[in-house]
C-alpha cells in the first residue's frame, strides 16, 4: 500500500510538472493538470428508495472549467475504483486562478457547455422509470493547487413521487405544472458561476408503462423535474385516458432541490360526476361532499334526445331515453329509450357514431370487442323483444346475432374473464365470444345462473371480478366463485332501477321507484346515495323535480 501511494504521488507530480509548461492562450488559459476529488451521491429511485453508485474500474468521469465559446469536456478514470469518493487526474484547459468548474456521471450523458452554462434535458414526457440519470457537482477553485478540487455529485433533477390514494380509477398519465408559471423541465441551463437553473417546458407528463390501478391503495409515480423554486407551489393533475380523475394540489413555495425529492400533497377530490337520464333529458351533474340545492346548478353537460329523430327516423315523441352508459373511458356514451332506439354519441364531437332503431324495449348496451355493440331487449310483443342482439358499429340499424333471454335489462362485457353477462327474469346468463373474428359472429351461451331473486332490473360491474346485480334487492356476483352476496343497504328495496357500488369505499349511487315518483310507475325523481351498503341509511339525496328518472351512472366517483 506505501508503494503504490509513492507511485501515485510521483506520477501526480509529473503531471503537474507537465502542466506547468503549457503555454497560455489569449484568455489566460492553459492546459492544467486538475487533481480532483468526486464523490457519488446516493440518488432517489423508481421504488421510494435510494440508490448507492461507486466508481467503477475503467469507467470515466466528465469534468469542464468555465471559459468563453464552447468548451470541451475532459475524462479521466478514478484512482480508487470500488469505492464512492476517489481521485481523479484531469488534463483541463483553464486559467490558473480561481474558476468555475463542474463533473459529471455518467461521463457520455448529453451534456454541453457553452460561455460557462452547462446545458442538458430532463425530458418533458417521462415513463415513471427516474431516468436520465445525471450526477452533477460544481465548485470554484484553483484546479492545479496542492489541495486541489472537491465535488459531490448528486442528481441533477429533484425527484417528486406522486402519492395516489386509494379509488376506483386508473391513472393512465400525470401532468405536473408549477402554479407560479415556472419552467419545470425539457432544456435545462445551470449557469456555472452561481449554479442558477433554468428550464424550457411549463410541464412533465408522466405516462406510465402499464395504467396505474388505484384500486388496490398505496399507488406511486415518480417523476424527475428540474431543480427550481416553484413560488405558488405546484399541480399533479392525474388522468384515466382522456378524463380527468383527480387534482394534487400545493399552493405552497416549494423548492426543488438538486437530488432531493418532494412528496405531494394529499389529492384534492375531484366533485363526483353522476349521468342520469329522463323524458327527452340526459344530464351529467357534479356532486361534491352536500348535495346542490337546485340541480340544474350542478349540470354541466346536457342533451336533448329529440336531436336524433332525424337521424334515427322516428319522430321526437319516440325519443324519450332511459339509460346512458358510459363506455371508452367515458368519452363516448351509449344512450338508448324502451321506445326502440340507441345511439353511441361521441361527446368530444357531439356526433352520432352509430344507432340502432331494431330494438323494441332496450334497456341496456355495452361495448364489444372489434367495435360490436350488445343490446338487451325486454318484453313486448314485437319479435325482437326478450332478446340479445349484437350489432357492428360499422353498420347501422344491423343485428348480426340474436339469442333469447326473457326480459333482458342488462348486459356487461368483462375484459378480465373474456365474457358477456346479462340478466333477465331471475336469470343471469354467461356468454363467450364465438367466430368473433369472422363476418358472423355468435354468442356461446356458457351456462345460467339463477338469481337470488326474480325482477332483476339492473346489472353493472363492481371490478374485474364482480358485478351488481339489483331489481328486488341488490347483490354482488363473484364471477369466479359464482356466489351472490347481498348488499344489506336495499334489502327492504323492491323496484331498483340502477345501483352503482363502490367496493372499494363501500358507497353507492342508485335509483329506487319502489315508491314510484314522476309521469311512470317505474320512475323516480330522487338520485340517492349511500355512504355504506351495509346500513340502511341513504345520506344524500338529490332532486330532480322536472324528470322522471330511470338510471344514473357514476361517471367519476
Amino acid at each position: 500500500m506505501k508503494n503504490r501511494l509513492y507511485g501515485l504521488l510521483a506520477l501526480l507530480a509529473g503531471t503537474l510538472l507537465l502542466g506547468t509548461g503549457c503555454s497560455d492562450d489569449e484568455s489566460g488559459r492553459t492546459l492544467l493538470a486538475a487533481k480532483t476529488n468526486l464523490t457519488l451521491a446516493k440518488y432517489c429511485n423508481a421504488e421510494d428508495g435510494l440508490t448507492s453508485v461507486v466508481w467503477k474500474k475503467g469507467e470515466q468521469a466528465a469534468l469542464v472549467a468555465e471559459g468563453p465559446g464552447r468548451t470541451e469536456s475532459v475524462f479521466a478514470e478514478p484512482i480508487l475504483p470500488g469505492t464512492e469518493r476517489s481521485l481523479f487526474l484531469f488534463n483541463v484547459t483553464a486559467p490558473r486562478g480561481p474558476v468555475a468548474v463542474a463533473a459529471w456521471w455518467p461521463a457520455d450523458a448529453q451534456v454541453t457547455c457553452e460561455d460557462g452554462v452547462l446545458k442538458t434535458s430532463i425530458p418533458a414526457a417521462q415513463d415513471g422509470t427516474v431516468s436520465p440519470i445525471l450526477l452533477v457537482g460544481h465548485t470554484t477553485g484553483v484546479v492545479n493547487s496542492y489541495e486541489g478540487v472537491d465535488m459531490e455529485l448528486s442528481q441533477l433533477g429533484c425527484t417528486m413521487y406522486i402519492r395516489l390514494i386509494q379509488n376506483s380509477y386508473k391513472v393512465t398519465r400525470a401532468v405536473i405544472e408549477a402554479n407560479g408559471g415556472e419552467m419545470i423541465g425539457g432544456e435545462v441551463s445551470v449557469r456555472m458561476t452561481d449554479w442558477n437553473v433554468t428550464a424550457s417546458a411549463p410541464q412533465v407528463t408522466v405516462t406510465p408503462a402499464v395504467p396505474v390501478d388505484c384500486a388496490a391503495g398505496g399507488q406511486t409515480l415518480v417523476a424527475l423535474l428540474a431543480p427550481v423554486d416553484l413560488s405558488s407551489g405546484y399541480t399533479v393533475t392525474l388522468y384515466d385516458g382522456d378524463t380527468e380523475v383527480d387534482k394534487l394540489v400545493d399552493n405552497t413555495p416549494v423548492r426543488l432541490a438538486q437530488g432531493g425529492k418532494v412528496d405531494t400533497a394529499e389529492a384534492e377530490k375531484l366533485p363526483t360526476q353522476l349521468l342520469f337520464c329522463g323524458n327527452n333529458t340526459a344530464c351529467v351533474i357534479e356532486v361534491g361532499s352536500e348535495p346542490p340545492a337546485d340541480y340544474r346548478d350542478a349540470v354541466v353537460w346536457r342533451w336533448d334526445s329529440r336531436s336524433v329523430a332525424p337521424v334515427l327516423g322516428i319522430s321526437e315523441s319516440q325519443c324519450r331515453v332511459g339509460e346512458g352508459k358510459p363506455v371508452d373511458n367515458n368519452r363516448k356514451l351509449l344512450l338508448s329509450g324502451a321506445t326502440g332506439w340507441c345511439v353511441l354519441y361521441d361527446r368530444q364531437t357531439d356526433g352520432i357514431l352509430w344507432w340502432s332503431t331494431s330494438c323494441p324495449q332496450v334497456h341496456s348496451s355495452d361495448l364489444l370487442p372489434n367495435d360490436r355493440v350488445v343490446l338487451a331487449c325486454s318484453s313486448g310483443a314485437d319479435a325482437n323483444c326478450n332478446k340479445v342482439q349484437v350489432y357492428d358499429l360499422g353498420q347501422n340499424n344491423k343485428v348480426l346475432c340474436q339469442y333469447d333471454l326473457e326480459s333482458a335489462h342488462g348486459v356487461v362485457w368483462n375484459e378480465s374473464t373474456q365474457r358477456l353477462y346479462a340478466i333477465g327474469g331471475k336469470s343471469l346468463k354467461i356468454y363467450k365470444l364465438k367466430n368473433w373474428e369472422s363476418d358472423t359472429p355468435e354468442l356461446e351461451e356458457e351456462r345460467t345462473v339463477e338469481t337470488p331473486k326474480n325482477s332483476v332490473h339492473d346489472l353493472t360491474a363492481v371490478n374485474s371480478h364482480s358485478l351488481c346485480i339489483a331489481g328486488k334487492s341488490a347483490y354482488v356476483y363473484n364471477t369466479a366463485s359464482g356466489t351472490f352476496s347481498e348488499l344489506a343497504h336495499f334489502s327492504a328495496c323492491t323496484a331498483l332501477k340502477s345501483v352503482n357500488y363502490n367496493e372499494d369505499t363501500g358507497e353507492a349511487w342508485y335509483t329506487d321507484a319502489t315508491v314510484p315518483e314522476g309521469d311512470q310507475d317505474w320512475a323516480t325523481q330522487t338520485l340517492r346515495h349511500t355512504s355504506n351498503v351495509k346500513n340502511g341509511e341513504a345520506d344524500l339525496l338529490i332532486r330532480i323535480p322536472d324528470l322522471s328518472v330511470y338510471k344514473v351512472r357514476v361517471l367519476r366517483w
